[in-house]
């Protein structure tokens, strides 16, 4: 039985391999990304600046995986904020977790999510939960 004919999505087709790899800073996050979205990965290339040598910091581990079966969704964007953990959806196929005590976050973006609207408006609110 098809994804389609049940109605149930695949699951564990979600767990794709992380073909682009990133290290950069963003918005003054020093952020190792992990996505198998080319798209996402030169939008924030674009958007970050040069690693910097701060061994001190803790880099941010992003994982965010384009999900082509998920559904659009709408432009409502929730956020639920208990401490430590942070989510942010957009309609109902865009989900985004961020554990502010482990510096990990882990996602599953709609297709129909632009990576601009990711960059510019989905982590900023994210990232302003991150001490």
């Amino acid at each position: 039985m098809s994804t389609n004919a049940s109605g149930v999505p695949d699951l564990l087709r979600r767990f794709t391999p992380m073909s682009h790899c990133l290290s950069l800073t963003v918005r003054g996050f020093h952020v190792s990304l992990q996505t198998n979205d080319a798209e996402l990965a030169a939008a924030m290339k674009r958007a970050g600046e040069a690693q910097t040598d701060d061994s001190q910091r803790r880099p941010l581990l992003m994982s965010l995986i384009r999900d082509g079966d998920a559904p659009p969704g709408s432009a409502q964007v929730t956020l639920l904020a208990p401490w430590p953990l942070v989510t942010l959806l957009l309609g109902t196929g865009t989900v985004l977790t961020l554990d502010c005590e482990r510096r990990e976050l882990i996602g599953f973006l709609a297709p129909a999510v632009p990576a601009e609207r990711v960059i510019d408006d989905l982590l900023p609110l994210l990232l302003d939960h991150v001490p």
